[in-house]
């Protein structure tokens, strides 16, 4: 055990050892400017003899002198010695902080531990318990003045802990914001619930559990100098906007003299480093602006390491995004407040920035909280003043603003005995029950702002009131007396029913994260066909897991609920927790990975509704975004793979320029395919994943034309038989179009290769179709009675003279070669030596069928098989085994061809036969 003491100091002592291989420094300094500040390893065997370790006092209540209620005199912590490795971590003593009842206190002397003004200080100690169930161990520390007073603010505590029977390392940060420290005070303590504060009482008779019986115990406190390591920009919101690149502020105050080397870096949103810059520093100031040099917009987090002799001592990290410069924002302020960010946990300090933050997001509109947990009415009027200012600058800036009354502040609530969730029924009760927390921010914010909203949409507390409808009355009467023209909304989950909402002009429904986007299209569907459907707005928030997935559902999930408006206005998209109000030692507001996301989702979407859906390749959703009218915008696409495996939009979509731009907002031309003949212009191939992109450029009369260019019907009778099919055109162009199609392919005219086997009559079709109508041009197509079902391309070459002329363009259209009524699937398998194909039939047509099949494999007589009278919604399934055939037939097809003697359907498949030593053969 004598072995890990020594290992336990000479690895905190290493950290100062970096700089000591220079010339030694024959400077004076002060205790309290090492790295190593100060440690208690309690062993006083030999020097103590007292019951408590030196410079320690206990600190319980005194009935005849100093009072602390819930720290009983009984509990009388001591410093204990066993033999080497027995009770003390390491060594032989350790302290114990026993319980008989009650809370236990051992306090430092207010003058043992000296500081420097603004120094931060990490304190560390091993600690375990013993019988511990209610009650947990804590370390505390609190700054002193040099007057040995505690500063108001400047205590910390550890995490409580319970370590049974087992030592576990503690640690926690004292950040020094006072200029007025002098000395640092700590304090080892075993805390009962009541003095924790864990839990909420129900009454001024609430009993909590505590502990009769057991000891926590601490041992090698250390107290650590830290470098003070700052990350900042400057900028609010830590939001760039281009071209300029952002700028780093780097910051580093260490004031133990040693040489420190700093590393900095930027990572990407997948956690990579994209750029890095490393600095030495050898006094005890360290500044810097550093550019980095970064490979595209997005969102980065900066790093910083800090290290001194060999050994990391501390860092620091700061979000940051970097943004187009401009958004193409629409004139019409409806349109602006489209999109919107909830500032709910804005603090105070940051009020005057909302309205930058707001327009850096691409936002128009924002959420402020009135009511935060722990506001008093002594607190109100600073609040409302706060408010006033970031609501002043928003209104004043064209920006909408909402009102949010999400909590009951926790004082409030305990007296009215309501939840904090419950705000819209606080306000519903007596108005002497609430004013002294509300009259000042209701009167300063009331007459700015009408519109008002209750509870978290993450809550669906009053989804569930039964008496919702008195509620919003007698709220909206109290309120109107402050509000005029109050506009009332409720919150929710989108997933609820929210049928009956009378009462309320809105509602706030939170989407859920792992909804899928179509089904957020249909419940704005929904919302929509009511006649008395309140204005709807939605909460998003990204879905837990890596940054990129999660923005990508997101803007899955918001484009969907765009177009779920169809032509009419979309609902308010709001994002949550745009902004975080992060950092342990210095808090700052830093963006959220989905501000990028957020700012081009609303360049892109405003001003523009749904216009139908873009015909591309199997797995791709592609769709038209036109312009609303009065927005002055042109038209777009916006597109995305629906498999992880990625897919390829291929087409031809204007003269362009084509524009590409991914939700980070970089925007790149859109790649080009190799051209089919100098006759025909290049189209563009732009590679899909998961994440949708903006496509902009395109013409927009020649995508709404190809998106009505359509094949009537698309299934054609597996039979053979010449069969009428007609195309559909509809006139999008306000004057009309006219123009020729020819079909290519199948036939081998694309490749200069006849096939005879098929019949299309006639090739070349001309067509005339006036501005709104939709125009029929037929044909006729024939094919050999042995051509294999299933997914077939037809391949056009379409001109046409819309407001402009198009063309000659290749144009891809899918069809079907089977039966509308009849499905067939083929599964192969090997089993010894023998090749088995399952042939798996359904019917999906109006009545029972009775079908004939038949099996073809190479070198092997055919088999037959017949399912007599299949009912219809049915399926049934025939084996074929072709014995000894395994070897023989591998990587060659076997084909079934399926028949239904009374209607004359004919389905005919073909599947590969399978490797016998292929791995999971049967």
């Amino acid at each position: 055990m004598r072995a890990r003491r020594v290992e336990f100091l000479a690895g905190v002592c290493s950290v100062i050892a970096g700089a000591a291989s220079s010339v030694a420094q024959e400077v004076a300094r002060p205790s309290a400017s090492g790295r190593i500040v100060r440690i208690f390893d309690f062993e006083e065997r030999e020097t103590n003899p007292g019951e408590v370790p030196d410079l320690w006092y206990r600190d319980q209540d005194d009935p005849s002198g100093v009072r602390r209620p819930g720290f009983p005199p009984w509990n009388r912590a001591r410093v204990a010695y066993g033999r080497e490795g027995t009770l003390a971590y390491a060594g032989q003593g350790a302290v114990e902080l026993p319980t008989r009842g009650g809370s236990t206190s051992l306090v430092l002397a207010p003058g043992a531990i000296p500081v420097f003004p603004n120094a931060d200080y990490r304190i560390g100690a091993y600690v375990r318990t013993q019988g511990l169930r209610h009650a947990r161990a804590v370390i505390e520390a609190r700054f002193l003045d040099a007057q040995r007073r505690a500063i108001p603010g400047e205590t910390y505590r550890s995490a409580p802990v319970v370590a049974p029977d087992q030592w576990t390392r503690v640690e926690f940060e004292a950040v020094g914001r006072a200029s007025g420290a002098a000395w640092l005070q700590l304090e080892l303590l075993l805390l009962q619930p009541e003095s924790l504060g864990a839990g909420a009482t129900t009454g001024e008779h609430h009993v909590r559990s505590q502990d009769f019986d057991g000891s926590a115990w601490f041992d090698d406190l250390s107290v650590v100098q830290l470098p003070r390591v700052e990350i900042t920009t400057g900028i609010p919101g830590n939001v760039f906007t281009g071209p300029d690149r952002p700028e780093i502020d780097l910051l580093v105050r260490d004031l133990t003299g040693e040489a420190l080397t700093i590393i900095a870096e930027v990572l990407d949103a997948s956690g990579a480093v994209v750029a890095t810059s490393t600095h030495r520093s050898g006094a005890g100031l360290f500044k810097s602006t550093w550019r980095p040099e970064l490979p595209r917009l997005g969102w980065y987090r900066a790093r910083t390491r800090v290290r001194s002799g060999g050994r990391e001592v501390d860092g620091a990290t700061a979000d940051f995004a970097w943004i187009p410069a401009s958004a193409s924002v629409s004139a019409m302020p409806e349109e602006l407040e489209r999109f919107s960010i909830d500032l709910l946990s804005l603090p105070e300090s940051a009020m005057r920035d909302a309205e930058e933050l707001v327009q850096r997001a691409g936002a128009g509109h924002a959420t402020l909280d009135v009511w935060t947990p722990d506001l008093t009415p002594e607190l109100a009027p600073e609040r409302a003043r706060a408010l006033l200012e970031g609501v002043g600058a928003l209104l004043t800036h064209g920006r909408g603003v909402s009102l949010s009354v999400s909590v009951v502040p926790d004082q409030l609530a305990t007296s009215m005995r309501l939840g904090a969730d419950r705000p819209l029924a606080v306000l519903a009760s007596p108005r002497e029950h609430w004013e002294a927390h509300a009259v000042d921010l209701f009167e300063t914010l009331g007459p700015r702002v009408p519109r008002w909203r209750f509870g978290l949409p993450a809550n669906d507390a009053d989804f569930w009131n039964p008496s919702i409808a008195d509620d919003l009355q007698r709220a909206r009467a109290s309120l109107g007396k402050f509000i005029p023209s109050a506009r009332l909304s409720l919150c929710g989950g989108l997933e609820r029913d929210w049928s009956d909402v009378s009462g309320c002009d809105g509602v706030v429904l939170r989407v859920p994260p792992d909804m899928p986007p179509e089904g957020v299209r249909l419940a704005v569907e929904g919302w929509r066909a009511r006649a008395d459907a309140p204005e709807l707005t939605l909460v998003f928030e990204p879905v837990p897991g890596p940054v990129r997935d999660g923005v990508a559902n997101l803007a899955r999930q918001v484009v969907e609920a765009w177009l779920g408006a169809g032509e009419t206005r979309p609902p308010t998209m709001t994002l949550a927790d745009a902004y975080s109000w992060v950092g342990e030692r210095r808090p700052a507001l830093v963006p959220r990975p989905t501000i990028p996301a957020w700012r081009t989702l609303a360049d892109h979407l405003r001003g523009r509704r749904y216009a139908g859906d873009f015909p591309a390749a199997p797995g791709v959703r592609c769709i038209m975004l036109a312009p609303s009218p009065g927005s002055g915008r042109p038209g777009a696409l916006v597109a995305w793979s629906e498999v992880d495996t990625g897919a390829v939009l291929e087409s031809y979509l204007g003269p362009g320029p084509v524009q590409v731009t991914d939700l980070d907002g970089n925007t790149r031309g859109a790649p080009t395919p190799e051209s089919a003949g100098d006759r025909r212009p290049s189209g563009v191939r732009i590679a899909l994943t998961t994440t949708p992109v903006f496509i902009e450029g395109v013409d927009m009369g020649w995508c709404r034309f190809l998106a009505s260019l359509r094949l009537d019907p698309a299934t054609l009778d597996s039979a053979g038989r010449d069969q009428d099919l007609a195309f559909e055109i509809s006139g999008t162009w306000k004057t009309g179009a006219a123009g020729s199609i020819t079909i290519l392919e199948p036939g081998g005219h694309e490749r200069g290769e006849r096939d005879r086997s098929w019949r299309i009559s006639p090739r070349q079709l001309r067509f005339h179709v006036g501005p709104g109508e939709v125009a029929r041009v037929p044909f006729s197509v024939g094919f050999s009675p042995v051509e294999e079902s299933g997914t077939r391309e037809m391949v056009l070459e379409v001109e046409v003279q819309g407001e402009k002329a198009y063309g000659p363009v290749e144009v891809r259209r899918t069809f079907e070669i089977g039966s509308r009524g009849l499905r067939l699937e083929l599964a192969p398998t090997i089993v010894g030596a023998d090749l088995i194909v399952d042939a798996i039939v359904s019917n999906a047509g109006e009545q029972a069928a009775s079908l004939r099949l038949t099996a073809f494999a190479p070198n092997a007589p055919r088999i037959k098989a017949v399912i007599p009278d299949l009912p219809r919604g049915n399926q049934a399934t025939r084996r074929f085994r072709f014995d000894g055939l395994a070897e023989r037939a591998r990587g060659q097809r076997v084909m079934v061809v399926l028949e239904d003697p009374e209607s004359g359907a004919r389905l005919v498949r073909s599947v590969q036969a399978p490797d016998p030593a292929r791995p999971g053969r049967e």
